[in-house]
């Protein structure tokens, strides 16, 4: 899967509320509407796209200090797939080269939280608004956690998305790529099969 970032425009505007509604659906509408057009208007929204097709978008600015991370977001028809680990892993990836913080304010009990810890926020206070503040800083103890935060197996709806890649009546390029390689190195085909390790011991089926 290849994502790109481009500028949101006005056009995406209506996209855009029809997606924040999906995450605050129990939220006055009217409410939801005022907060984006606020937001639309000052802050730099990238819509994602996969294939042309709005998928979902981010919201940073670098020109805070920390850079504030205000807005991850994924389409529900795209979620479980690691995309929203993805955006944020490369938006880290590019603080560590600028050497920046990035702080993340959310309302509790936010979509995002787990996903955030998982890469390596941490709870801190001076939220930028009101709610939760989470703070990411480069060293060490983070590059681990970035590293291990993109492997597929992280956490359990990720290895459900990647194990039924294999059932796929046509599997993906990656998969594809494995047999490629597997039969390049002269394995035999009972040999080329994906081992979980995701605390089944079970492997699935030849590639």
């Amino acid at each position: 899967m290849i994502h790109r970032l481009r500028p949101a425009e006005s056009s995406d505007f209506d996209w855009l509320l029809a997606l924040h509604r999906e995450s605050r659906a129990h939220d006055d509408p009217g409410r939801v509407r005022a907060e984006l057009t606020r937001a639309f208007a000052t802050r730099d929204y990238q819509v994602v796209e996969v294939d042309g097709e709005p998928v979902g978008v981010l919201v940073v600015d670098w020109e805070a200090e920390p850079a504030v991370l205000w807005t991850v977001e994924v389409a529900p028809a795209w979620q479980g797939r690691g995309l929203g680990t993805r955006l944020v892993h490369d938006l880290l990836l590019q603080a560590r080269q600028r050497e920046r913080a990035v702080v993340a304010p959310l309302e509790p009990g936010a979509p995002a939280l787990a996903m955030l810890r998982r890469l390596g926020f941490w709870p801190r206070e001076g939220a930028p608004g009101p709610g939760l503040c989470l703070r990411w800083d480069a060293g060490p103890r983070t590059e681990l956690t970035l590293r291990a935060a993109v492997s597929p197996w992280a956490d359990p709806a990720r290895r459900r998305a990647w194990a039924w890649r294999l059932f796929e009546p046509a599997p993906d390029e990656q998969v594809g790529f494995a047999r490629f390689v597997a039969g390049r190195h002269g394995l035999p085909a009972e040999a080329a099969v994906l081992d979980l390790h995701a605390g089944t011991g079970r492997r699935l089926r030849p590639l």
